[in-house]
Formats: C-alpha cells, structure tokens, sequence
C-alpha cells in the first residue's frame, strides 16, 4: 500500500513539472485573462501603481477656480466662487436662483391625465389610438346616451399647474358629426362659451378656445359638461385629444 502511494506522488510530481511552461514570452494584458490555455501557466510579478492629477502647487486647475464654473460674474469682471466647493461665500439674490414656470402646459387625456369624475349613468370613456390625417392620433373618447339624472353629462380631470394666475384654457378634440357641443365648468359654475364640436366628417378641430380662468398652483379640477348638441349630430360625443393652459397673467 505504502509503495502504491509514493508512485503516485511521483507521478503527480512530474507529471505537474511538465506542464509548466515558461513564461518569458507569455503575453501581458487582457489575453491572461481571456485565454483558457494560458490558465496554467506561472503568473510573472506585475506591479500595480496610479496616479492623481492633484497638484499641491496649484499646476492644474481641475475646473473649480472660478476660470470654467461660476455663479456669475459681477460689473468688474470677477467670478464669484462655486458654492459647493468653496463655502457659501455669496448666496444669489432670489430672482437669479428662481425657476421659471413654463407658459404654456399642454395635458392629453388619452394618455395619463387623471380623471376626478364622470357621469355614472348613460356615458362611457374609452382610451382610443386612431390614424387620423396620415397621423396615430391618441384621445380620450367619451360617449353619452341620454343626460345624467344631476343633469348633463360630464367628465372632470385633475389638472397639476407650477403656479397660480390666469390662464387661457382650449381644448383639441376630434370633431365629427356625431359630436356634442362643451363647456368648460369651474366649482359647478360655466366659464367661457360653448364649444360646438360638430363636423359633417371626422377631422382634428385644432385648438378651441375653452375660457380664461383664475387657477391655483397645483391640483386644478377641471370639468367638461355636453351641453346638448347640434341640431345636425347623430350622438353625444366628445374626443378630446388635448387641454392646453396657456399663462395670461
């Protein structure tokens, strides 16, 4: 047994000995790591260094001296240090640090925009995707039979302005001759004209102008009632593809 052993040390040894290979000319880099035959081999010695770009003479400059990133520059051409990385040295007047509220805030209903409520009984609302003058026109699609027992149908979205003021409000729908004439509500009160949304053919109305109305920042109801139709529309229909609030003051 003892015997059977040591020969197969032995054979271990050599057989171990004759598979390293010199590694004089063994290639350094990425094929070390990539290529299975070079597994076995004895690894040579590599050092491993790096380096900054840190300079304690002031050599470089790595973009925070005020010569690339400042705040702003004052009347006699000087930059004001970056607060971040030099201390708050100087604060901005208000008006500079102030973010600007767009204008012009446009929601599609036919996507995401959230709806507060609607009329229960007679209506239905639909998501819809149609190609419409060469174009994948998407749009909310609502239909009522007969009135709701609180009167017209209606549908109401939630609106979410950056800041209070007067806005112009209009609406993009899909006209067409099964459509019914809108108007747009505020606290159960009618804001601006009716909106007559019927065509003999269906056709994008482009933009409708709905009311100006004082609205708040944040979350705004909007409500959309059908007040009844044309004497010429088979239905009571509306395809709203966009709400857009336009800032007047």
């Amino acid at each position: 047994m003892l015997a059977c052993l040591l020969v197969g040390v032995v054979c271990i040894a050599c057989d171990s000995s004759s598979v390293a290979i010199q590694t004089d000319d063994a290639p350094i880099g990425l094929q070390e790591l990539t290529r299975l035959d070079l597994l076995p081999r004895f690894k040579r010695s590599v050092r491993v260094g790096s380096f900054s770009s840190y300079d304690r003479t002031g050599g470089n400059d790595d973009g925070f001296s005020g010569a690339y990133s400042f705040v702003r520059k004052d009347d006699e051409g000087l930059v004001s240090d970056v607060l971040l990385f030099r201390g708050a040295s100087e604060i901005p007047p208000v008006a500079d640090r102030r973010v600007s509220a767009p204008d012009r805030i446009v929601f599609r209903p036919g996507w995401s925009v959230p709806v507060d409520s609607f009329s229960f009984q007679n209506m239905t609302v639909t998501k819809i995707q149609e190609e419409l003058d060469g174009e994948n026109t998407r749009y909310l699609k609502v239909r009522a039979h007969d009135e709701d027992i609180f009167g017209p149908d209606s549908i109401g979205f939630r609106c979410e302005l950056p800041e209070a003021g007067t806005y112009a409000v209009s609406i993009e729908a899909i006209a067409g001759p099964d459509q019914a004439s809108v108007q747009i509500f505020k606290n159960e009160k009618a804001e601006g004209e009716v909106v007559d949304l019927y065509r003999l053919q269906r056709e994008k109305s482009g933009p409708l102008p709905l009311a100006e109305m004082e609205l708040v920042e944040g979350e705004n109801v909007v409500l959309l009632k059908l007040i009844g139709k044309n004497p010429q529309s088979s239905g009571l229909g509306l395809d709203v593809t966009t709400l857009t609030f336009e800032r007047v003051r």
